[in-house]
């Protein structure tokens, strides 16, 4: 009997080390415990500097966006120089009407970043600006063919002005309830007509911080690009503490 009982306590200590080691990766990528090959690859994106992997830019086309629209425009080709090969990026209008019904895919979601470069040309800025209604076609348009298992972002540029009638805390609610893979972003930018107002900035902030988005705010236009750039290279915090987690496991090796 002690003797079996030494035995078991053996192999509980010896299980421990197993479970608690380590897996180590050669320069190619493949695990090794051991010297010894126990899977194909990596897993995607542990070592990764950026994990955001589809993204979909929603910009404000209200008439409140005219020059935050064209500074878009002048800085496109720049942004896109910072946007990793892996990443593939679309576009949408939100706005350009006063229905609150107009939003419009304007690129697909893809790594060739050629049509967005295209697409930011469009110039019609007017009307309100319908968010919740621009997530929604973004969801399930835009991401429709994508794995719901593979996190996703949202990127919305806008002044913080709101004049739609549907409420955008009570729609990231109902939305986080369904879908853990879609993360908000928001830049606040400062135009000639609104600052991003208390009321304002709360309804819409409410979409970054229920979702585990990022919320990035400036009185200087020219400081645009770099908050887009920094977004799209910039993980959610959820996907970012999942990843954290998964690295503990993992260690480079010669």
């Amino acid at each position: 009997m002690k003797k079996f009982f030494t035995l078991l306590l053996t192999t509980i200590f010896l299980s421990g080390f197993v479970y608690a080691e380590k897996y180590k990766i050669n320069p190619y990528g493949q695990i090794k415990n051991n010297s010894r090959k126990v899977t194909g690859t990596l897993p995607q994106n542990v070592f990764s500097s950026s994990a955001v992997k589809y993204i979909d830019i929603l910009v404000d086309y209200s008439g409140s966006m005219e020059s935050v629209v064209d500074k878009l425009k002048d800085t496109t080709k720049s942004v896109i120089d910072t946007i990793p090969k892996t990443t593939a990026v679309g576009l949408r209008k939100v706005g350009g009407d006063f229905s609150c019904t107009m939003t419009r895919q304007l690129a697909p979601i893809e790594t060739n970043n050629a049509s967005i470069l295209k697409a930011s040309l469009e110039s019609d800025v007017y009307g309100n600006e319908p968010f919740v209604l621009g997530i929604q076609r973004a969801i399930e348009e835009d991401f429709a063919n994508l794995d719901k298992s593979t996190p996703k972002k949202i990127i919305m540029i806008t002044d913080g002005g709101y004049t739609c009638k549907d409420n955008p805390c009570e729609y990231a609610k109902r939305l986080i309830a369904e879908r853990k893979d879609i993360h908000i972003d928001i830049i606040f930018v400062k135009t000639n007509f609104l600052f991003f107002s208390s009321y304002d900035d709360t309804k819409l902030s409410c979409l970054a911080n229920t979702t585990g988005g990022m919320i990035y705010k400036t009185t200087d236009i020219n400081s645009l690009p770099y908050l887009l750039s920094k977004s799209i290279n910039t993980v959610s915090k959820e996907v970012a503490s999942q990843l954290d987690s998964q690295r503990n496991n993992y260690e480079f090796i010669e």
